[in-house]
């Protein structure tokens, strides 16, 4: 999913809070940016981008996705894992 203008959060290596009462819960840190952005959720649906999500720069995401695609497939050859995902075309 991309959109321009989008407000997203770039959670990546931002670190989360335990919550003191209740270890099961955390609260993360992620900074907020304004700009294009790619994530991998929301199934290409384009209300899906009324929400919050983590997400990156579309260049980065697309790296750091056939990244991790290529490293599964040559480090762990009998674990499930899905091909690199293909980026929703936005609408005109």
């Amino acid at each position: 999913m991309h959109g321009k203008g989008t407000v997203w959060a770039w959670c990546c290596g931002s670190p989360c809070v335990v919550d003191k009462d209740d270890s099961t819960k955390a609260t993360c840190t992620c900074p907020l940016k304004t700009s294009e952005m790619s994530t991998l959720g929301g199934d290409c649906r384009e209300n899906a981008c009324n929400g919050l999500w983590s997400a990156a720069l579309p260049k980065a995401d697309d790296q750091a996705n056939k990244t991790f695609a290529k490293y599964m497939q040559e480090n762990h050859p009998g674990v499930p894992s899905n091909p690199p995902a293909q980026a929703c075309i936005p609408a005109p």
